[in-house]
This record gives structure tokens, sequence and C-alpha cells, in this order.
């Protein structure tokens, strides 16, 4: 679709809503809700839903692969829909990103508490004639505190249809973000859907410890985007005459794990709004590093592997600018590549080598049996801001370079010798299980009997009712 033709069916969406008429909105829903097929693919033309659990994903851009995870059991039909759709509802109500944690905080009389409720109403007629349209048996979102979702998913629970949080912010390990996240629980107050399915047993403590969920209202799951990496490392193997392989999952400089800008929540956490003066130098470093030893092993692949979106910020152009004093040109290095869209888990097991910080790349590297080096320069492991770092307590099951000398010579070392003790390998499988819960690859089939038990019971509480 062009802009030209999608900017009229917006317009002419915003005019329909203005006026409430449902039944023709629940119908334009309808062509901007599409299918993702078996093969990753999406379609606008659904297969029937008779016999299949049919699950609508709210925001559809956020769930790194659990979609196609879903699509992929043949008892599952994935529809899905983007952010922006959603927002359109609500426009007229909501002209900005109103925090949704002012609405549920909001008390009668209050003008968001009343623009709350013009919305809940739209919504509960739109999506009255949507889910006769089409068959919903659960409608799922990966957090609580998106505007877009807000209103739907508690129109969808009012008309019967459940709501289940995939959610995906659990890798929680440092006391800072433990606390941070149970503050916002608790600030949300009290979950208003029928389930929530998490990675590990430390985020379903927050949830619950927080009183923003009861224990029964949360399941352990796993992670459903490993399911298939880790059935892909049983059988992964390995071709005798490819190339080495370096590939540095990028960070970039100003991260908040060297510290951010604001005010603390609690004054023990007054180090992470510092800012470690050290980045700069440990970025640069690292990246002239990197360059040179491309230069020096023409033989060898070495791949900078940011999130396409972190391509597009400021902070890229740091690394641009750190890019440019080095005495090499990167451009004439043809194996020197920097690569957005790269595959993650083809990555990791084409590699010798990896690189990283703070990222659960990391975790699938380590499980892979992969030389893994930490780039803590400048002493950045004796001060405040490395209390945030995920791995802090496991540094002894990784190589760790304490300056970009010490990083070459290891870069040698891993790429001579990239073999990885059994003994390292089992506690690196512990603490994949303790962010992960699980390295059997049996994610799918968990989430399935927690979905269909929430489909039961919410059939029954219908029937009960009616």
């Amino acid at each position: 679709m062009n802009i030209k033709s999608k900017n009229i069916i917006v317009n002419f969406t915003k005019a329909l809503i203005n006026e409430k008429i449902s039944f023709f909105v629940a119908l334009l829903l309808r062509t901007a809700i599409k299918e993702r097929r078996h093969d990753g693919r999406d379609r606008r033309w659904y297969t029937s839903g008779e016999g299949k659990v049919t699950i609508l994903a709210l925001d559809s851009q956020r769930y790194r692969g659990d979609l196609d995870a879903f699509a992929s059991h043949k008892e599952y039909r994935v529809l899905h829909i983007s952010q922006g759709w959603q927002r359109l509802l609500i426009a007229q109500y909501f002209d900005k990103e109103v925090p949704v944690v002012d609405i549920i905080n909001s008390t009668k009389g209050d003008h968001l508490y009343n623009l709350n409720l013009s919305a809940l109403s739209l919504l509960r007629s739109v999506l009255k004639h949507l889910y006769k349209i089409i068959k919903v048996d659960i409608v799922t979102t990966v957090n609580y505190h998106y505007l877009p979702d807000y209103s739907w998913t508690l129109a969808s629970q009012e008309l019967g249809v459940p709501w289940i949080m995939l959610y995906r912010e659990c890798n929680l390990g440092a006391e800072r973000f433990l606390y941070g996240v149970a503050h916002r629980h608790t600030q949300h107050r009290k979950f208003k859907g029928s389930h929530i399915i998490v990675h590990n047993k430390i985020c379903k403590e927050v949830f619950t410890s927080s009183g923003y969920a009861l224990k029964e209202q949360v399941s352990v799951c796993g992670a459903l985007r490993m399911d298939s990496y880790l059935k892909r490392l049983n059988t992964y193997k390995e071709s005798s005459n490819r190339r080495k392989k370096f590939t540095l999952f990028y960070f970039p400089h100003n991260m908040t794990l060297f510290g951010r800008i604001g005010e603390p929540p609690h004054e023990k956490f007054r180090y992470a709004y510092n800012i470690w003066e050290g980045r700069e130098n440990l970025f640069r470093d690292l990246h002239l590093s990197i360059i040179k030893l491309a230069h020096d092993n023409p033989d060898v692949d070495f791949v900078i592997k940011p999130k396409d979106i972190m391509v597009n910020t400021p902070a890229w152009e740091f690394y641009k600018t750190i890019v440019s004093e080095s005495d090499i040109d990167i451009h004439r290095l043809s194996n020197y590549s920097v690569q957005p869209n790269a595959d993650v888990h083809s990555l990791i097991l084409s590699s010798d080598v990896i690189c990283g910080l703070q990222s659960s790349t990391i975790l699938e590297s380590a499980i892979a049996g992969k030389r893994i080096i930490f780039p803590l320069f400048n002493n950045y492991m004796h001060t405040d801001n490395f209390n945030d770092f995920l791995y802090k307590d496991n540094v002894d099951l990784f190589d760790i370079a304490h300056d970009k000398n010490e990083f070459e010579q290891l870069f040698k070392d891993c790429i001579i010798n990239n073999s990885v003790s059994s003994e390292c390998m089992h506690q690196r499988n512990n603490l994949f299980n303790i962010f992960f819960d699980s390295h059997k690859g049996d994610s799918l089939l968990r989430y399935d009997r927690v979905i269909r038990t929430v489909i039961e019971q919410n059939n029954t509480k219908e029937k009960k009712l009616h």
C-alpha cells in the first residue's frame, strides 16, 4: 500500500470513529489485521480458525520471534495488528502519548478519567463487532504500559476475550533493575488481564511481591524464541572449510550501564545517575582495536551487529566518528562489515569469538560453547556502575579484557583455541536456566498448556454468566 492510499484510509477511519460508526470501523480493522504464516510471512486473507486457537497479538512489532513460534504450531492461528492502527482508535481522546499510569491513577471527575471512559466505550463498541467478524480466543501484549494497548485489552476482557501478557522484559539481575521494575508494577496497581507468562522465576517473583499480580496469575514458561535455537544447537554441524569469524554484539557508548541522567528512585542507586567518565574511551579503544585486528587478520571475518534501531540514533554518529579516527579505511577491508539485519543465532553459530556486554546474546553464545570476551577496559570493573552489569557475579565463565592490549591478545588466543571446558559449560547452562528457565527447548509446549487452561477457564466463566 502506498503512502497516499494509506493516508486516505487513515483519514476515512478517523471520520468513522468521530461519527461512532463502530461496525464500519471494525470492518476497516479487519483489513489492517494480518495473519502470520508458518514461513514467517504475513497474509491478509486468513485461514479458517475452526479447531485452532486464535491469537490476536497487539503491537505486533515487539514480539521478537514469539509470533513465528506460535505460527509454527499447527493448532494455532496468529493474527496481529500494528500499534499505529491501535493508536488511531484513541487519537481523538488522547492527542499525545499519555502515560498509562496517569490514567490508572486518575480519579472520578478528572478530565483524564472521563477521557478514558469515552475511549473504553468506543473500544467496547468496535471490538464487539470485530470479534463477531473474526474469531479471537485471546488477545496478547508484551507489556502493560503502552497506551494503545490499554483500552483494547480492558475492553476485550469485558467482552469475554481474555488478555494474556507475554512479558518480555525478563533479564532482571541487578538490584537496581529489580527495584525499578517492582516500583513500576506498584504504580500500575493490579493486573486486570487473565494471565501473565514470563521467562523466569525472578520475573514472576517481582510481579507477585509487588502486589501487581497473584501467584496463580503468573506462569514461568521460558522464552519462545529460544526453542528453535536450542533445537538448532543440538543438530548444528560446523562446516570444515568456513572462515574464522569474530562478532561484536554492538552496544552504544551511552548505554545506561555506564550511567544515566535523572534522579534516582532511591538514594542507594545514586551511583547509576552519574555518567562514568571512561565510557567514551572504552568505546573508542574497543572499536579501533577491532579495526586494527581486521586489518592484521584478513583471513578472519569481523562483524559488527547492532540492533537495527541503533543505526538511526544520535549515538551511532559517535561510532562513525570513532571509525573516522582510525588510520585504517574500513571501506577497504573486505572482512569488516556492519550487519544490523543479520540473524543473531546464525551469527553466533558461525562465530569463533563473541564480544559484547549487557545482552541476552551473551547467554545465547555461552550455551553454544563460544569464547566470549567482555571488554571491561579502564578499570570499569572497579566502578560503582559495574553493580548494574548483568553478569558481574559470573565473569569467571567468560574472558575478561581489562584494556585494548589484553583484548587483542585474547582475540588471538580465542581464534587458535576456541574450546570451552565441560565444567564451564555446565555452569553456563545453569546461568542460562536462571534467565530462560530451561535449555530443553520446550517453551512452546508450556505456553500452549497455559493458554489452553486460560481459555477453558474463561469459557467456563462465560457459561456461568449466561
